[in-house]
């Protein structure tokens, strides 16, 4: 394909009829390149709407953790299970990267071994209604706020005496 070039004065010298058939001229000659240029544009818009949209995948962290759910903007985002390389679990709701919605995370390692906290989360902090388990049975079920216990309508149930005790309204 050989490309040619039109001086200002030429152009300006076309008459209509002129113009049309040139750039009829033009778009024949370079269909080919129009075709690429076509599927180039169609490349680009299903990345641009990567961009938009959350989509299923899994991700493996330097540390060996990984991650099995949806991303948006490389961001873990709407449903996901997030398991820590010690084998500890979240699995639940995100965004913006952060434990966000209902969830649950189950402790197999760790000083918290044998734990669940299954409830609310924002913002990556246990937050709102959720019941904490204890490797040993005991539960807390009530109120969190910014990832502390908080008082008003509580029930700790101690596993091991087979007694219950609910306080608040």
């Amino acid at each position: 394909m050989a490309l040619r070039y039109f001086g200002k004065s030429e152009i300006e010298s076309w008459n209509e009829l002129q113009m049309e058939e040139e750039l009829e001229t033009l778009k024949s000659e370079n269909a080919d390149l129009r075709t690429e240029l076509e599927i180039l544009k169609e490349k680009l818009k299903w990345k641009e709407d990567l961009l938009v949209q959350p989509f299923l995948a899994t991700k493996t962290y330097d540390n060996d953790d990984k991650y099995v759910g949806k991303l948006f903007n490389n961001n873990r985002n709407d449903k996901g299970v997030y398991t820590w390389a010690g084998g500890n679990k979240y699995e639940g709701d995100w965004k913006n990267d952060k434990k966000d919605g209902k969830g649950v995370i189950t402790f197999v390692s760790g000083q918290w071994n044998g734990c669940k906290y299954e409830g609310d989360w924002k913002d990556d902090k246990k937050d709102g209604k959720g019941v904490f388990t204890w490797g040993n049975g005991d539960k807390y079920e009530g109120d969190f706020v910014d990832d502390e216990k908080t008082s008003g309508k509580i029930r700790i149930t101690f596993k091991s005496n087979d007694f219950s005790f609910q306080a608040g309204d």
